[in-house]
C-alpha cells in the first residue's frame, strides 16, 4: 500500500501546505523550503504573534490517505 503525506505545523496546529506528497522524504524536503521562505524574512510569526526562528517550527509529516494508484 502506498500513502500520500501532508505537512502539519504543530507549532500553530494547522496544515502547513495543501500539497499531498507521494513520499515522506518529499514532504520533509518541502519543510526545508518552507523554512527557507521564513529565513528570508528572519523569523516565523506564530498564531500567538510570537516571532520565532524558522528552525523552531515543529512540523509533523502525517499519512493523508491511501493511494493505490501509486
Amino acid at each position: 500500500m502506498k500513502y500520500k503525506y501532508v505537512i502539519f505545523n504543530e507549532t500553530d496546529g494547522v496544515y502547513a501546505s495543501q500539497i499531498e506528497f507521494n513520499s515522506r522524504d518529499a514532504a520533509m524536503r518541502h519543510t526545508e523550503k518552507l523554512r527557507d521562505s521564513y529565513r528570508a524574512q528572519g523569523y516565523y510569526r506564530t498564531s500567538n504573534w510570537d516571532k520565532i526562528p524558522p528552525e523552531s517550527i515543529d512540523y509533523s509529516i502525517i499519512k493523508s490517505r491511501q493511494d493505490d494508484s501509486l
